[in-house]
Protein backbone atom coordinates (compact mmCIF):
# COMPACT_ATOMS: atom_id res chain seq x y z
CA UNK A 1 0.00 0.00 0.00
CA UNK A 2 2.72 2.18 0.35
CA UNK A 3 4.24 2.01 -2.85
CA UNK A 4 1.41 3.62 -4.63
CA UNK A 5 1.29 6.21 -2.63
CA UNK A 6 4.48 7.14 -2.72
CA UNK A 7 4.79 6.81 -6.44
CA UNK A 8 1.43 8.96 -6.48
CA UNK A 9 3.46 11.47 -4.59
CA UNK A 10 6.40 11.51 -6.83
CA UNK A 11 4.02 11.75 -10.20
CA UNK A 12 2.56 15.05 -8.16
CA UNK A 13 5.77 16.39 -6.67
CA UNK A 14 7.26 15.87 -10.58
CA UNK A 15 4.13 17.41 -12.18
CA UNK A 16 4.22 20.28 -9.81
CA UNK A 17 7.64 21.46 -10.24
CA UNK A 18 7.04 21.21 -13.99
CA UNK A 19 4.23 23.47 -13.77
CA UNK A 20 6.18 25.82 -11.59
CA UNK A 21 9.01 25.60 -14.47
CA UNK A 22 7.05 26.76 -16.78
CA UNK A 23 5.06 29.60 -15.12
CA UNK A 24 8.60 30.75 -14.74
CA UNK A 25 10.11 30.71 -17.57
CA UNK A 26 6.83 32.45 -19.30
CA UNK A 27 6.81 34.90 -16.11
CA UNK A 28 10.43 35.80 -17.62
CA UNK A 29 9.79 36.08 -20.98
CA UNK A 30 6.97 38.39 -20.34
CA UNK A 31 9.21 40.46 -18.10
CA UNK A 32 12.31 40.81 -20.18
CA UNK A 33 9.37 42.06 -23.25
CA UNK A 34 7.80 44.32 -21.23
CA UNK A 35 9.23 47.77 -22.00
CA UNK A 36 10.43 49.96 -19.29
CA UNK A 37 9.90 53.50 -19.32
CA UNK A 38 12.77 54.94 -16.78
CA UNK A 39 13.33 57.88 -18.40
CA UNK A 40 9.51 58.73 -18.90
CA UNK A 41 9.01 58.25 -14.87
CA UNK A 42 12.18 59.97 -14.23
CA UNK A 43 11.20 63.33 -16.03
CA UNK A 44 7.44 62.66 -14.21
CA UNK A 45 8.56 61.89 -10.79
CA UNK A 46 8.28 65.35 -9.28
CA UNK A 47 5.47 66.34 -11.32
CA UNK A 48 3.18 63.50 -11.06
CA UNK A 49 4.51 60.36 -8.70
CA UNK A 50 5.83 61.94 -5.96
CA UNK A 51 4.05 65.44 -6.28
CA UNK A 52 1.58 66.35 -3.78
CA UNK A 53 -1.94 65.23 -4.49
CA UNK A 54 -3.27 69.05 -5.59
CA UNK A 55 -0.40 69.12 -8.05
CA UNK A 56 -0.72 65.80 -8.81
CA UNK A 57 -4.92 66.05 -9.76
CA UNK A 58 -4.05 69.30 -12.19
CA UNK A 59 -1.24 67.18 -14.19
CA UNK A 60 -2.36 67.52 -17.57
CA UNK A 61 -1.77 63.92 -19.85
CA UNK A 62 1.05 64.09 -21.96
CA UNK A 63 3.04 62.20 -24.65
CA UNK A 64 6.85 60.70 -25.08
CA UNK A 65 7.99 58.53 -28.12
CA UNK A 66 9.67 55.86 -26.91
CA UNK A 67 11.48 52.44 -28.20
CA UNK A 68 8.78 50.51 -27.35
CA UNK A 69 6.03 53.38 -29.33
CA UNK A 70 3.97 56.22 -27.70
CA UNK A 71 3.42 56.51 -24.10
CA UNK A 72 0.45 58.26 -22.51
CA UNK A 73 1.38 59.74 -18.96
CA UNK A 74 -1.70 60.89 -16.75
CA UNK A 75 -2.88 61.00 -13.06
CA UNK A 76 -6.23 59.72 -12.04
CA UNK A 77 -8.35 59.58 -9.35
CA UNK A 78 -10.08 56.68 -7.73
CA UNK A 79 -12.28 56.44 -4.71
CA UNK A 80 -9.37 57.85 -2.23
CA UNK A 81 -6.60 57.13 -4.01
CA UNK A 82 -4.83 58.57 -6.91
CA UNK A 83 -2.89 56.52 -10.17
CA UNK A 84 -0.17 57.50 -12.56
CA UNK A 85 -0.76 55.90 -16.01
CA UNK A 86 1.83 54.91 -18.13
CA UNK A 87 -0.24 53.86 -20.60
CA UNK A 88 1.52 52.38 -24.50
CA UNK A 89 -0.42 53.24 -27.34
CA UNK A 90 -2.18 50.50 -29.15
CA UNK A 91 -3.73 50.61 -32.21
CA UNK A 92 -4.06 54.33 -32.21
CA UNK A 93 -5.41 54.11 -28.66
CA UNK A 94 -4.67 54.00 -24.77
Amino acid sequence: MKRPVLLACIIALAVSLSTQNATAQVTAAALSSFPDFLKVRAEFLSSAITAAPATALSFKPRFRDTAAGRVRVSVEAAGGSLFVLFLLERDGGY
